[in-house]
């Protein structure tokens, strides 16, 4: 009962902090950041743009559309987590998404970056996470790599290499639809892994679980994970 208490305390502490952050997005972040986008007038040099394909669409369907891709490659890892990992563990990811999204709040708004893409600030809602130019710090890459931490480590590492590979998509798919530079993911994996490893006190097992299972990478055996997944699901 009190490990279900503590974990109630730390979403609500969550929460709290999701609605500073949408208060200083709308009020500071997008009143304050260039809105014209850095994609017209280059004014930022970023590599994943250089070199990565443009995957913005140019249909509004398809682009809400892929949004709720992005959003789904990047939450999955945070529903799995919730609902393996036993009541300690589930408090201790929401207290380091606390801590995390907290970091990303004060990155964004010490240094406001210009927005990629041309981008109107909507105030038709007061609850966000993300705005035009909250681009310090990707919340996408955090969420999906903390929870994908958590999974290798407390519940299974046998697929570390396709964990690997979703953070990876993740990635590619913020890069590609312009919604970060490419710093922004960098410093996210630093910060991240960094959390993690005051949270665990073993950086050097975390690392070794990391690189032992990408040597070892078996595809069956990643195959019939996902078909016993999908036979689960129907």
């Amino acid at each position: 009962m009190e490990l279900k208490v503590g974990f109630i305390i730390a979403c609500l502490i969550l929460g709290i902090v999701f609605i500073i952050n949408s208060y200083l997005s709308i009020y500071h972040i997008d009143a304050v950041g260039f809105k014209k986008g850095n994609s017209n007038v280059k004014c930022v040099y970023d590599v994943g743009h250089e070199y990565l394909p443009d995957l913005q669409l140019k249909t509004k369907t398809y682009d809400e559309i892929f949004t709720y891709i992005r959003h789904f490659v990047a939450g999955l890892p945070i529903v799995i987590a919730l609902y393996s990992l036993s009541w300690g563990n589930k408090t201790n990811l929401i207290i380091d998404l606390v801590i995390l999204y907290t970091i990303r709040m004060i990155a964004n708004n010490l240094t406001v970056l210009p927005s990629i893409r041309p981008c109107e600030k909507d105030d038709s809602t007061k609850m966000r996470i993300g705005g035009c130019c909250d681009l310090m710090f990707s919340g996408h890459t955090l969420s999906c790599l903390i929870a994908s931490l958590y999974i290798i480590y407390y519940v299974n590492d046998n697929y570390t290499t396709l964990l690997l590979l979703f953070n990876l998509t993740n990635q590619f798919l913020i890069l590609s639809s312009r919604r970060h530079y490419t710093d922004d993911v960098f410093l996210a994996w630093f910060v991240v892994l960094t959390i993690f490893f005051l949270r665990t006190n073993e950086p050097r097992k975390v690392m070794t679980l990391f690189f032992n299972q990408i040597i070892n990478f078996n595809p069956e055996k990643i195959m019939t994970f996902l078909f016993k997944q999908v036979k689960r699901i129907f």
